[in-house]
């Protein structure tokens, strides 16, 4: 894309394409917020009813188990004759320890608590294990609806009188053949430990989550029973109940009928979303929730993400409308260079021209570092401001809004704080060329010394030990020099191993140039990403583990480049780097003149 002005310092329409790119930021980042945010809550209803299914499937597959457990005691004939002839032979210890076994078995194999065998009459005769001799008076009713209606009964929830232990009961008749029919041998009651499957699989959760439940209710009168262990509130099965009326909780919606996914106050009175559903042929309701704070917290989470995503994004579009008018103004004043050049050669009459365009192109520069100054200047006022809003929201409401709502801040505070750092980087990057001294006697070893003291606090905090040889005196920017030495020791510190940091630096004459070489022992770096770690904002490794804008390595480079020299590294991954740069020699000339005299 072109633009053409009469007036190439005002540039009017790059600030409206900058406004309309903010513009569409903008707009962009809203609709994904609202796309995503309609995509999580979607995704949790979603999420909980699949749950709810489950819980309901494997309670009823469970349920329906236990029934059949019952009536294969109910048609097994064989045991019943055993029984039978038990209870008439009670001296006889072959048919009596037979009849042990197999409840024995029964109890093993199926993983009951206890089971218990009734006469006809409803007496105890036989108990597994047999140190067990009381009967509850609520086993009572249903021992004789048992005998008398011949058919498998399993009990609800209930407690032991003494104990207080929960259980369930499967009560299955024995029936065996007689000349008049089928009689009623007994009856075998197996006591079920909820503790064992169901309560377990009914806490459960797939996913971690520090507020999602199951809660398995049935309705008595007025009031709604909570019959398993919650997760909120201790030593409340079968005890803990609430009123029917309170039909904003979610138990209370369930054992009312209603079928899906609801909003209310759980019994905590804390705002959730749940699944209810009834649980088939039986008197249960499951409910499955989950808190609404939970459920947001994703959502909030992403607009902190894609309010730095856009932020971030309109600097970014920013910065490129900058450095596009940049190098838009550079090409301008090169092709004017070259025009005015050509038209020297073609009429040699362009010396006057010629010098008005050096001297055209020296108030560009001087322009644009200007306008870089002030560009990065408003670029960071609004992080400024973010950066201090977002702190005065962490001193007024850190620790109350929540772990992680103070995580997400610490997040705005650190990406405003890295988005200055990247600006003041890239202007300095910038710099290199415009704002740099002329070239002088410098000497490298009062050069290391400054970049020494400058890395003080890192030398000290890691252990580092810097060592060098003899350094020369080179012609150079010393200012710039102390910038390139300082960032190649303080990267040798930066990206360290398990061990402290050794750093150590060299300069051998070669070829007419100073060849100096920066060696550390630290994590090293692979083949593949040499080249790619002089590139801006070109990183290695995450931010959290290693902090920096990742544009150091890119000034040393410039800086070396400004010198005429060259950058480069060999490393092999954990056997530490060796960073060379080379400086031309500016003595070199007159050693020549002196050999050719």
């Amino acid at each position: 894309m072109a633009f053409k002005s009469d007036n190439p310092n005002i540039p009017y329409r790059l600030i409206l394409v900058f406004s309309l790119l903010a513009a569409c930021i903008g707009l962009a980042g809203y609709a994904y917020y609202n796309n995503q945010k309609e995509h999580v809550i979607e995704e949790k209803r979603n999420e909980l009813s699949a749950i709810a299914d489950l819980k309901v499937a494997q309670i009823s597959e469970w349920r329906e188990a236990r029934i059949a457990d019952g009536n294969a005691i109910y048609d097994n004939r064989l045991i019943s004759q055993s029984i039978r002839q038990s209870f008439e032979k009670p001296h006889d210890l072959s048919v009596g320890n037979d009849v042990v076994a197999w409840l024995n078995s029964l109890r093993e194999h199926y993983r009951y608590k206890p089971v218990l065998l009734f006469d006809a009459k409803g007496d105890l005769r036989r108990a597994i294990p047999n140190d067990l001799h009381v009967v509850e008076s609520h086993v009572r009713p249903m021992i004789e609806e048992a005998i008398r209606s011949r058919k498998v009964i399993v009990s609800d929830f209930h407690r032991e009188g003494d104990t207080g232990h929960i259980h369930l009961s499967v009560i299955s008749p024995v029936l065996t053949a007689s000349e008049s029919g089928t009689d009623t041998v007994g009856v075998i009651l197996l006591e079920i430990d909820p503790n064992q499957f169901i309560f377990p699989f009914i806490q459960s959760w797939p996913t971690p989550s520090p507020s999602a439940e199951t809660l398995l209710v049935r309705r008595e009168g007025g009031e709604v029973v909570y019959l398993n262990e919650l997760r909120h509130k201790k030593n409340t099965a079968l005890i803990f109940r609430i009123p029917v009326a309170r039909e904003a909780v979610p138990a209370a919606m369930a054992v009312l009928g209603r079928v899906g996914i609801v909003e209310g106050i759980d019994y905590r009175g804390i705002p959730v979303i749940a699944a209810t559903r009834p649980v088939p042929n039986s008197p249960w309701f499951l409910v499955a929730k989950i808190d609404k704070e939970e459920l947001y917290a994703p959502i909030r989470k992403r607009s902190w993400y894609v309010s730095a995503v856009v932020l971030t994004s309109i600097i970014a579009a920013g910065l490129s409308v900058v450095l596009w008018w940049r190098q838009q103004r550079i090409i301008y004043y090169r092709r004017l260079y070259e025009t005015e050049k050509q038209s020297i050669e073609e009429l040699r009459q362009s010396e006057t021209a010629l010098r008005k365009t050096l001297t055209e192109l020296e108030r560009s520069n001087s322009e644009l570092e200007q306008f870089a100054y002030i560009a990065s200047h408003d670029l960071q006022e609004p992080l400024r401001m973010v950066s201090s809003y977002v702190q005065l929201i962490e001193r007024e409401y850190g620790g109350k809004l929540g772990g992680e709502a103070d995580e997400y801040i610490g997040f705005a505070v650190e990406g405003a704080t890295r988005m200055q750092k990247m600006i003041n980087d890239l202007l300095a990057y910038s710099r290199i060329e415009t704002r740099g001294r002329p070239f002088e006697p410098t000497d490298c070893e009062e050069v290391l010394r400054t970049a020494i003291a400058n890395l003080k606090v890192a030398i000290e905090e890691s252990g580092a030990l810097v060592s060098h040889d003899p350094l020369p005196t080179i012609k150079a920017d010393g200012s710039q020099l102390v910038q390139l030495l300082q960032n190649l020791v303080g990267n040798s510190i930066k990206f360290r191993g398990n061990e402290p940091p050794r750093i150590h630096l060299a300069a051998v004459r070669r070829d007419g140039d100073w060849l100096f070489s920066v060696s550390d022992n630290g994590i090293g770096i692979d083949s593949r990403f040499r080249e790619r770690i002089f590139l801006v904002f070109q990183r290695l490794h995450t931010r959290r583990k290693y902090p920096g804008t990742g544009i150091g390595l890119s000034i040393c480079k410039r800086v070396v480049v400004r010198h005429g020299g060259e950058i480069w590294v060999e490393s092999e991954p954990g056997k530490g780097s060796i960073f060379y740069f080379t400086i031309p020699d500016a003595r070199e000339p007159e050693i020549m003149k002196e050999a050719m005299a």
